[in-house]
């Protein structure tokens, strides 16, 4: 692009610039009663004064009732869906090792590690696998930020995943405590997060 072209497109977009600006101005000085360039009149904007106890809405620092509850989870799921589950484990993410993040894939220890999280996880999955008695459907295996294996399972299966995560279901593959780690069932808007006592959807 050569100079003079540089310099006439400059001089186009600061003539339409101030012309924006001219037009605002010219607009904002008319007259209420003057007739804009289409020829309609200029609405003015008056302002009312509103007693805000009038309105019925809730104000800031009120709380809400809550809701009651109907005693049933607002949805069922029957054993044959396939819902997402999260199986968090229990060794530390590259991350929540220490290595630094700056560089991490060329630090041959945090490589060396996430090689070790990805074999516990690949371990995890074997288990699972046996339990259920069919292929775990993997979408995500998650080593960098968290130690956590995302799949898509039937509804029926989670509490058999759930045994084998918290070491309480002891078939011939057991899990050992480097293992145990929470299980986060997901499916649909459900978030609930399973601890000990199980993992309920």
């Amino acid at each position: 692009m050569s100079k003079l072209t540089k310099r006439l497109l400059t001089v186009v977009l600061s003539v339409m610039m101030l012309s924006g600006s001219v037009m605002t101005t010219y607009a904002s000085t008319m007259p209420s009663n003057a007739k804009t360039a289409s020829g309609t009149r200029k609405s003015s904007l008056t302002v009312q004064p509103v007693d805000p106890d009038s309105l019925d809405v809730a104000k800031i620092g009120d709380s809400y009732p809550e809701p009651e509850d109907s005693g049933e989870s607002a949805v069922q799921y029957a054993d044959d869906d396939v819902v997402r589950v999260s199986i968090q484990l229990s060794k530390d993410s590259v991350i929540s090792a220490g290595y630094e993040i700056k560089g991490i894939a060329y630090n041959k220890k945090a490589v060396s590690y996430r090689r070790t999280v990805s074999r516990q996880q690949n371990n995890v999955t074997r288990k699972i696998e046996a339990a259920i008695g069919s292929e775990l459907d993997v979408v995500w295996n998650l080593t960098l930020a968290a130690n956590i294996i995302s799949a898509n399972v039937r509804y029926g299966d989670i509490e058999k995943i759930k045994n084998i995560i918290m070491g309480l279901d002891r078939p011939a593959a057991t899990a050992t405590a480097e293992d145990i780690g929470k299980l986060i069932c997901t499916a649909g808007h459900i978030h609930a997060y399973g601890s000990d006592d199980g993992c309920t959807a």
